[in-house]
């Protein structure tokens, strides 16, 4: 139950889930990250397709966000991107929706020599998550090509942007984040 997970993350930073009924657009979402709410959908993915779904679930929800929203660093991020998405000419939108997909959702970073996953599009799909080194074209961490990069949200990744640590990428987008919404 999301109360479970709630008991654990609010004290510690204050990010609540909220259940939702189905999906929100992509803004709606971001605007509630401000606020420290993080808008859960609470179905569960067809068994005929157990390695990836092309919409959110609670096993993504779950595995996948809820982790991240105990870090520190990306609970800011979280945060900046909330801030951003409320103050953003519309105009912008889609850039935000594109860097929030490229780190949180589908986030990559580089430590030790290895690759390690961020994001909670990855990390709550077996099927991605065993594939993704081999067949994804892995390009370099930048702000303005991550932004300029459309995705497909019903396919695995074509593309994925590794970043050099997840302090870069975190501190990197936080800057620019924070240039968009005046902080």
């Amino acid at each position: 139950q999301l109360a479970e997970v709630n008991a654990v993350l609010a004290p510690r930073t204050g990010f609540e889930m909220h259940p939702v009924a189905g999906l929100v657009s992509p803004k709606a979402f971001m605007d509630r990250l401000d606020e420290g709410v993080f808008l859960s959908t609470q179905y569960i993915r067809h068994a005929s397709r157990p390695l990836y779904t092309p919409e959110p679930d609670v096993v993504h929800e779950i595995i996948g966000h809820a982790p991240s929203l105990l870090h520190p660093s990306l609970v800011r991020l979280n945060r900046a991107f909330g801030k951003a998405s409320k103050r953003a000419d519309p105009s912008r939108i889609e850039a935000l929706i594109r860097l929030y997909w490229y780190t949180l959702e589908f986030g990559v970073v580089e430590e030790g020599g290895a690759l390690s996953v961020v994001g909670a599009g990855l990390l709550s799909s077996f099927g991605e998550l065993g594939r993704f080194e081999r067949e994804a074209r892995l390009r370099p961490f930048t702000i303005e090509e991550i932004a300029s990069t459309p995705f497909d949200p019903t396919a695995y990744q074509e593309t994925l942007f590794v970043g050099p640590s997840v302090d870069h990428v975190v501190s990197e987008l936080v800057r620019h984040l924070e240039k968009i919404s005046g902080a």
